[in-house]
Formats: structure tokens, C-alpha cells, sequence
């Protein structure tokens, strides 16, 4: 697989941005013409609607998806985050990719899981903070106990200095 380990950026202006900007034109032509087949009278024959992005494969829609994957609101610049990423395009034939989910307060998250074999991810990191949330004690206690288990001795686990405030 080709995963893509990058750092997060902080800012809405940068580098990734500008590679999205360069592809304006092929954004601009996808939506004309997703445009255009709305104005075209309805033909209930039809089943599905075709995907105004899925004729952006490679160049703008890898820089697109860059750009969504790697930045982050300034608040969370604490973090200097790094992400892993896989990009896998799914034709319609294929149906679904091989994900599996976990559970983030009642919504189901994909993922892929990486392979430890030929990818250890506890390797790549030197520190871990725990983002704010309710039950700092309870998770700053579980995220060190799973380090530890995995083999990530070097590895510093510390609580995010973001206050946690619920709305």
C-alpha cells in the first residue's frame, strides 16, 4: 500500500492550498459540466447520478483530498501532528474498500489498518498528547498502558494544555 506520512499544517494558506489552486481550471470544467447535466431534463429511467468529482482522479482530486487530510484549525498547532494516509479510488463495480470501523461517540469511523510487519507506526512517533475531552485521567491512563504494551517505551504521553469545554 501507498501511505503517505506528511506533517499537518496550521494555517488555511499553504503549501498544499496552492497545489489545489493550480488545478482551478479542471475544478471549474467539473463543475460546468456537472452544471449542465442538472439543466438537462429529468429522465426517471435513471437510477444513480453520476459523481461531479470522479472524473478528477490523480492531480486535482489527490491534491484536494491533500489539502482536507493535512491542515487543521490554528488552535490545534500544539499538536505539530503528522498523519498517515492512504488514498485508494473505489471504481463502481468494486462496491466498498477493506475498512474497518470504530466507534467516536456514536458515529462509525473507517480505517485501515496498517500492516505492523512492514509499517510500525509506534516507531515514527516520539510524543503523544491526549486532546482535550471529558475523562482526561481515565484516557491519559489508557493511552499510556497501550504504548507501553506495544513496545513504545520511548515514547512521552502528555495531556493537551487546551482547556475542554462542552457546549
Amino acid at each position: 500500500m501507498n501511505f503517505d506520512l506528511q506533517d499537518v499544517h496550521y494555517a488555511i494558506d499553504n503549501a498544499l492550498k496552492s497545489e489545489v489552486l493550480r488545478h482551478s481550471d479542471a475544478f471549474l470544467k467539473a463543475y460546468m459540466d456537472f452544471l449542465d447535466e442538472l439543466a438537462e431534463p429529468l429522465d426517471f429511467s435513471k437510477k444513480t447520478m453520476r459523481n461531479p468529482i470522479a472524473g478528477l482522479p490523480g492531480g486535482p482530486l489527490e491534491a484536494f483530498l491533500n489539502y482536507l487530510v493535512h491542515t487543521k484549525n490554528k488552535h490545534f498547532q500544539e499538536e505539530r501532528e503528522c498523519r498517515l494516509s492512504l488514498t485508494q479510488l473505489l471504481s463502481g463495480n468494486t462496491g466498498s474498500l477493506p475498512v474497518q470501523y470504530y466507534n467516536r461517540g456514536g458515529l462509525l469511523v473507517p480505517y485501515t489498518q496498517t500492516p505492523r510487519e512492514s509499517f510500525n507506526v509506534l516507531e515514527c512517533l516520539e510524543w503523544i498528547v491526549i486532546g482535550p475531552g471529558p475523562r482526561m485521567g481515565a484516557r491519559f491512563k489508557s493511552v499510556v498502558q497501550l504504548v507501553r504494551q506495544h513496545g513504545g517505551r520511548h515514547i512521552h504521553v502528555r495531556a493537551s494544555h487546551i482547556p475542554f469545554t462542552r457546549l
